[in-house]
């Protein structure tokens, strides 16, 4: 709903990345800077890497998902 019907309807494959890659920074921050600020000793260097690493891999997840979408279902929106 967030990443990829955006981009499907706008038929951009950089919106579901982009789109994907927002959302998975997102949602990782909201886990690692509560650990942060929870947890003591919780190390910024972790923090950091796994915001990262989920902008990547929502990103990517989302990006493989709008190339499925249209390819094997041939959701068009608009053309």
């Amino acid at each position: 709903h967030f990443a990829i019907w955006p981009a499907l309807e706008k038929n951009s494959l950089k919106d579901a990345a982009i789109n994907g890659a927002l959302l998975g920074g997102l949602c990782y921050a909201t886990y690692d800077l509560t650990s942060m600020a929870v947890i003591q000793g919780w190390p910024l260097v972790v923090t950091v890497v796994d915001i990262i690493w989920g902008m990547v891999i929502t990103g990517l997840t989302a990006l493989v998902s709008w190339y499925v979408l249209r390819r094997l279902f041939h959701i068009v929106l608009h053309q």
